[in-house]
């Protein structure tokens, strides 16, 4: 049986950064950069042959690992193509028409982050707080 990290978990994250750390290394030594949080990653390819290579490289060392792949939230982005985009931990990566990487708020993280704050400032209907 594997690891399997748990949402909401204050000691997940750390779980995952220990229990992942070879993948890292795995992935650093055939050339790849990689950005992770806990679970959650996006892997930088510098050419096509490399973004094929990296899918297979990730599910040998997480077969190995005893760990599952979520192919629903795996995909490969060509992002020199126009209108591609990838989500990561609650933001929306895109190219601008002059090839700069812009970072947006994910819509539906803007929604929630609304959702959480509108209860926090909800005003008192002109009544005084005192």
């Amino acid at each position: 049986m594997g690891w399997e990290a748990t949402g909401g978990g204050v000691i997940s994250p750390l779980l995952a950064n220990i229990y992942l750390d070879s993948l890292d290394w795995k992935m650093s030594q055939r050339g790849f950069q990689m950005v992770r949080y806990a679970d959650d990653m996006v892997v930088l390819c510098k050419s096509r042959k490399q973004a094929e290579e990296a899918p297979s490289l990730i599910s040998t060392w997480m077969n190995e690992a005893e760990l599952e792949l979520n192919h629903d939230k795996s995909r490969v982005v060509d992002m020199n193509l126009p209108g591609n985009y990838f989500d990561f931990l609650g933001y929306r990566f895109k190219l601008s028409k002059a090839k700069r990487m812009m970072q947006l708020i994910k819509p539906g993280s803007k929604q929630k982050l609304k959702q959480t704050i509108k209860p926090l400032t909800k005003r008192n209907n002109g009544y005084s707080m005192e």
